[in-house]
């Protein structure tokens, strides 16, 4: 199994390489697939399409017929990459690949072989990458055809908390969603196919959590639309870590300094603001408010210090050394921050 760190190390380098490699991602649903190569393609400032495999049927992929001067031409589908359009470099994702009926599955299959059908070939930039769920997860998915098979590289794809939270400050998630998984990370990902219950916890579903606790609900609705997200089971423990949230002193405070952090002796507490902070960050990450984050992680306990600067490390590292408590920092962190 590789993280997705490591998946995305693979893409890269196979973006960059002119080896005729294409890479298959399995994994549950919900663990970020699909996020993890479109990102790859953002960062390294290249083209990205993507197509969902068993929308398609064969004529589609291969080429849908047409009459010129009475021979018979195949025009390709504009979801293929153009360089016109999508630059010379890039990344064409195809994914729910083992949804696809055999048929479908064989005409990708030359997709992905010839890199082009007979009538249309990528630009010699491009890659190909395939995703989809198992067997086992029962989301549709069967097994490859024998060939198409033996034509990828087969990566099983695992989510790591430490990514995730690093990621959701990234993103600026609602602080709470990383401040309870640090604390949980067992319910980062739960998925079992053979659970009736049709919500669980996931890098994506905790996204959706966020997303209802920035809404404006009263505790019913917020309720069932959390359990709706996450499950009945993560839900309740993870309404219940929320409530430590109403008992925070105000950002703009802790911001301020008016707050006495070390005087704080709750755990809890301390982590929702050092979250809270960091989400602030995330939702904006400019010089100012990496500088004023680092001016609180000054303020804070050493645990709880070296946490908000390791994830401002992760998040801003030229913006953190541009910090005026950066020295101080250093001093009482420098072995942690390579």
């Amino acid at each position: 199994m590789a993280s997705v760190r490591e998946c995305k190390e693979m893409i890269r380098a196979t973006l960059a390489s002119d080896a005729p490699l294409t890479v298959m991602l399995w994994g549950a649903p919900g663990i970020g697939k699909t996020s993890l190569v479109s990102q790859v393609a953002s960062e390294a400032g290249v083209g990205f399409r993507a197509a969902i495999a068993h929308l398609y049927q064969p004529v589609d992929v291969l080429g849908l017929p047409f009459v010129v001067d009475g021979r018979c031409e195949y025009a390709p589908p504009t979801v293929f990459p153009d360089a016109d359009r999508d630059g010379p470099r890039g990344i064409f994702f195809l994914d729910e690949l083992p949804n696809c009926v055999p048929a479908m599955q064989s005409a990708w299959g030359i997709v992905i072989l010839e890199r082009g059908t007979r009538h249309y070939s990528f630009p010699p930039g491009w890659i190909v990458v395939c995703a989809g769920n198992r067997e086992s997860d029962r989301a549709g998915a069967s097994r490859l055809v024998s060939a198409l098979e033996n034509r990828v590289l087969h990566i099983g794809v695992e989510p790591s908390n430490a990514e995730f939270l690093a990621y959701a400050v990234q993103r600026g998630l609602h602080p709470s969603v990383p401040a309870f998984l640090e604390e949980r990370p067992d319910l980062l990902l739960k998925f079992d196919p053979r659970a009736s219950e049709r919500a669980f916890p996931s890098p994506r579903s905790w996204e959706r959590a966020s997303d209802v606790m920035r809404l404006s609900l009263s505790d019913g609705p917020r309720t069932e639309m959390l359990k709706g997200a996450i499950g009945a089971g993560a839900m309740v423990e993870f309404l219940a870590f929320t409530r430590v949230f109403q008992e925070l002193p105000r950002l703009a405070d802790v911001l301020a300094g008016i707050v006495d952090l070390r005087a704080i002796q709750r755990p809890d507490v301390l982590r929702a603001i050092v979250y809270s902070v960091l989400s602030w960050v995330g939702e904006s990450t400019t010089r100012e408010r990496v500088d004023s984050a680092a001016g609180v992680a000054t303020r804070l306990p050493d645990e709880w210090a070296m946490l908000l600067t390791l994830r401002l490390w992760e998040l801003a590292p030229n913006l953190l050394r541009d910090a005026r408590s950066w020295p101080e920092l250093t001093t009482r962190f420098a072995r942690y921050l390579r």
